[in-house]
């Protein structure tokens, strides 16, 4: 009996399967994520790999495409690493190195893979990502890239300045972004959870509006716990375009997604992704940065503060970005520009930063384009650009047809286009309900019609804990026009949140029915809190010194600071040596 229930399951779940591969609802807007979002990884780090030998050390007899060897190349050293074991399977390689002063612009390095250790695939070369570089360690970061599936990897480096010594340091970073260390029965039940899915985002995402749906950190199976980084905030007022130097996704772009969050939030120490919007080649726009609008991103150094980076999946330095990822580009910037009342054509006043040779940074006030290169976006004092050459000739060539088409979009108009701001704290005591203003701006060409619902729903590690109380809109918001809701919120549990706020009509949240962008709030309920905002605290210190420190932090837990009695609140410090790690 028990032989025969397994077999009965076993036909179910493969009835399951072939049903999902079938949908009767057309293909889907977007392919769910076939992982459960959990990524497996594990770094290996070598330090002066061809210095210390640690492979084979050659002259080599050609070069590969790109690289600068000189009239000759005959002082050009190839170093071939020892092979490479993973310890574990993966499908996702990155890759960073740090260079020796002045060396960095003499290292190539490509990359080999093997399942088994004896079979291998062809060399691939490896590009830098020039938005991730470490200016303080001279490191460069490349990728993440995808690869067949293995276990065991091999790196080759070209030093063209002829110094085995040239390469400081080659750490690879192992990523299993698709569980292929699951085994076969979890990795056929991801398949089957996320065809039925996509049965639901095909009748969900046929909305019969103009707007186009952004997917959420959830639609590509973001793993929460890795989001170490407290998101702050500054209104957008710039735009700044991007590629990701990395395989366009594939057939997957989910888990291409998930490695390039592990590679920025966990590897480089950022804590997140570092774009607020992603754009693939099927045209999809993905949520990248979490924290919703005006949230500050990790794209542009100088730049972040005020601006959104859009990334373009793949790598465009030559290559042309297909039409459909041309038009999710611009959708999304029209959309958001649309929502924050920002001209595409426009050269708005703007102030960023930019570093002095002393390492300082300067504050600039200028007029750039609203929509921008990331190679337009200078950080150097005295320079005018071109610290990068992102986001490839590909889409920087046809960068003005881009501002043309989204100042289109915008001038015509979306049919339903929404802007919730609510004014809530960024913190408050959990339990203590708390009123919440909520103005609705109607940015579309339709009116809100008078009945709408307002509501929010509570998100913690991208799971939804509460929906709040639907407060229905009073009268009609007319296009450009705005009304405001009152509404409670009552704060949950100690820990850090998403509020996502979005309109309802007939109990259907806007998002699905028209597609239209929620907003996004990160939240803390929490009990004693600071926000650490400015400070004056140099970069350098005489032994013996005294110095004036002038520190600016906000209460953002849900007590009040008592100055006197009983346990005031006061500002200490300490110092930590660099060195050692000591703290006196």
């Amino acid at each position: 009996m028990s032989r025969r229930w397994s077999r009965l399951r076993l036909a179910l779940l493969i009835a399951l399967f072939l049903f999902a591969l079938f949908p009767s609802f057309g293909p889907p807007a977007h392919a769910s994520p076939r992982a459960s979002g959990v990524i497996i990884a594990n770094e290996v780090v070598q330090t002066r790999p061809a210095a210390r030998e640690l492979g084979a050390l050659t002259r080599p007899s050609a070069f590969p495409v790109g690289s600068d060897q000189g009239a000759t190349g005959g002082d050009t050293l190839l170093f071939t690493s020892q092979v490479v074991d993973a310890g574990q399977l993966f499908d996702r390689i990155g890759t960073h190195w740090i260079a020796a002063p002045g060396a960095e612009n003499s290292i190539y390095v490509e990359m080999r893979v093997s399942k088994d250790g004896v079979t291998w695939t062809d060399w691939n070369a490896l590009p830098h990502d020039e938005d991730m570089r470490d200016f303080d360690r001279n490191e460069q970061f490349a990728g993440p890239f995808e690869f067949p599936v293995s276990r065991y990897a091999q790196y080759r480096t070209w030093l063209t300045s002829g110094d085995a010594g040239a390469l400081g340091q080659m750490a690879l970073t192992f990523m299993d972004v698709s569980d292929v260390n699951a085994g076969p029965v979890a990795q056929l039940w991801n398949d089957v959870s996320g065809a039925f899915a996509d049965m639901w985002h095909s009748y969900a995402d046929a909305a019969p509006g103009g707007e186009q749906k952004i997917l959420t950190r959830q639609d590509w199976g973001a793993d929460e716990s890795l989001m170490k980084w407290a998101p702050k905030y500054q209104r957008v007022q710039k735009a700044i375009i991007h590629h990701t130097v990395t395989d366009d996704g594939g057939n997957n772009v989910a888990a291409t997604i998930r490695s390039i969050y592990y590679f920025h939030a966990v590897t480089r120490g950022w804590g997140d992704i570092g774009y607020n919007y992603l754009v693939d080649k099927f045209g999809n726009i993905w949520t990248g940065r979490s924290g919703g609008d005006h949230v500050i991103g990790g794209h542009a150094y100088g730049w972040n503060n005020g601006s959104i980076g859009v990334a373009a999946i793949g790598d465009y330095s030559v290559t042309q970005p297909t039409s459909t990822l041309q038009n999710g580009i611009i959708n999304i910037i029209a959309m958001k520009f649309q929502q924050f009342g920002i001209q595409p054509f426009g050269a708005d006043t703007f102030t960023h930063e930019e570093q002095a040779a002393n390492g300082t940074w300067v504050k600039v006030t200028s007029n750039p384009p609203n929509m921008q290169g990331h190679r337009e976006a200078n950080y150097i004092v005295s320079a005018h650009g071109s610290q990068t050459a992102w986001p490839g000739n590909g889409i920087y060539n046809i960068l003005d047809g881009f501002r043309r088409l989204t100042q289109a979009a915008v001038t015509n108009g979306f049919f339903q286009l929404p802007y919730i701001e609510p004014t809530m704290p960024k913190a408050a005591f959990p339990g203590a309900a708390l009123p919440v203003s909520v103005t609705i701006f109607n940015r579309g060409a339709t009116p809100i019609a008078a009945g709408t619902g307002l509501s929010y729903r509570i998100l913690n590690n991208g799971q939804v804990t509460t929906q709040g109380t639907v407060v229905p809109i009073s009268t009609a918001i007319a296009p450009n026009a705005a009304a405001t809701v009152s509404t409670q919120f009552v704060p949950p549990a100690v820990g850090s949140y998403t509020v996502r706020w979005d309109l309802q009509t007939n109990g259907q949240w806007w998002s699905s029915l028209y597609n239209t962008p929620v907003r996004d709030v990160a939240f803390r309920s929490a009990d004693w809190s600071v926000d650490w905002v400015t400070d004056n605290v140099p970069i350098s210190w005489t032994a013996g010194e005294t110095k004036i420190i002038t520190v600016t932090a906000t209460n953002d837990g849900g007590r009040v600071w008592p100055a006197t009695g009983v346990n005031p609140v006061r500002l200490g410090y300490k110092w930590v040596s660099n060195a050692t790690g000591n703290t006196f």
